[in-house]
């Protein structure tokens, strides 16, 4: 294994990050994302599952699910 396949992995991370960035920031229409944004989002929003899975409730019929959500 050459000793740059750590970098080629490293900046297909970092470009995979700009492309996530890319499609919250169309999704949302927000103007100022960042990676901690696209983190906070993506842990929230799965954290929000699992606490809706573990109730056994229907996480869509919850009146705020969409301001939870965003």
């Amino acid at each position: 294994m050459p000793k740059c396949a750590g970098l080629g992995f490293h900046f297909d991370f970092v470009f995979l990050l700009l492309n996530l960035l890319e499609y919250e920031w169309v999704r949302t229409g927000k103007q100022v994302l960042s990676v901690a944004d696209l983190k906070t989002a993506y842990f929230n929003r799965n954290w929000l599952q699992a606490v809706f899975y573990n109730l056994e409730s229907d996480i869509d019929q919850h009146p705020n699910y969409q301001f939870l959500n965003n």
